[in-house]
C-alpha cells in the first residue's frame, strides 16, 4: 500500500508531503496506481521547480518520496498543489486497498 502524507502550515498551505511504499495492485514496473500517483507526483513537483513557483527540496528512493516546499510562493504553486491533492484524493477512492492519504504534523 501507499502511504501519502500531507503536511500544511500554520495557513493551512501544503509545506511537505511523504509517500511511502508500493501499491501492489499489479506486477512491479506495470503497476498502473503506482504509475499514476508517481506521475502526479513529479508533474507537481517538477511543474512547481522549473516554473520558479517556489523552492522545492525532495529525497527520493525506491518506495520512498519526501519533499519539502518552501513557504514563500507564488499563487500558481498552491493550485498545483490542490490539484495534486484533487488527484490522489481521486485515485485513494478507486483503488481504496492501494492508498491511504494521512494528515502529517508538521
Amino acid at each position: 500500500m501507499i502511504k501519502f502524507a500531507v503536511y500544511r502550515n500554520n495557513g493551512n498551505k501544503i509545506s511537505g508531503l511523504t509517500i511511502k511504499g508500493h501499491a501492489g495492485y499489479g506486477e512491479e514496473g506495470y503497476d498502473i496506481v503506482c504509475a499514476a500517483v508517481s506521475t502526479t507526483l513529479w508533474m507537481a513537483i517538477k511543474g512547481i521547480e522549473t516554473q520558479g513557483l517556489a523552492n522545492v527540496s525532495y529525497e527520493q528512493h525506491d518506495g520512498f518520496v519526501s519533499c519539502n516546499i518552501s513557504s514563500e510562493r507564488e499563487p500558481a504553486c498552491d493550485a498545483i498543489l490542490n490539484s495534486l491533492m484533487m488527484t490522489i484524493s481521486e485515485l485513494s477512492k478507486q483503488y481504496k486497498k492501494n492508498i491511504f492519504i494521512v494528515n502529517g504534523v508538521e
